[in-house]
């Protein structure tokens, strides 16, 4: 073996050596948190925040499903802290959706087809266009109001 070669070794096998006491030192330092009040007390808040975020996803999923119920009885879209908010989705085979680009007079459709489908170049103009095979649909959402501080205040 040559000269730099071992040289090179033995400070590689010194910096692992160290990484090793590193990694011993780390795991003697985090044992030793972990046994503090500090600690322990950092830990009960993290749990405790974990569940209430738990009961916010909860909470969140009813309040849109109750939302989108009043909605579709009375087509208010304004619920003070909810937004309903309609979204259009199109459906449709996507092997019809190549053979109509293809098929199709505009250069732009055409381009949208080369290896694979330009899924959303063709939702934008099927929109326009609405090709006899694609099904569109209006689907409205409730979205929560980021800030509700004036609910606090009730």
């Amino acid at each position: 073996m040559s000269i730099k070669v071992d040289t090179m070794l033995f400070e590689l096998a010194k910096l692992r050596n160290k990484n090793s006491q590193y990694s011993f030192k780390i795991a003697a330092a985090n044992e030793a948190l972990r046994l503090t009040k500090e600690f322990t007390d950092l830990q009960m808040i993290k749990d405790a925040q974990a569940q209430n975020e738990a009961q916010i996803i909860l909470i969140e999923k009813d309040i849109r499903e109750v939302a989108l119920e009043e909605y579709d009885e009375s087509q208010v879209k304004d619920l003070g802290g909810v937004q309903i908010k309609t979204f259009t989705s199109l459906e449709y085979a996507e092997g019809a959706a190549i053979l109509y680009c293809m098929n199709h007079q505009e250069k732009k459709l055409q381009e949208m087809v080369s290896y694979k489908l330009d899924k959303r170049g063709f939702e934008k103009i099927a929109k326009e266009l609405k090709p006899e095979f694609v099904t569109i649909k209006e689907e409205p959402r409730a979205q929560i109001a980021t800030d509700l501080s004036e609910y606090l205040e009730k």
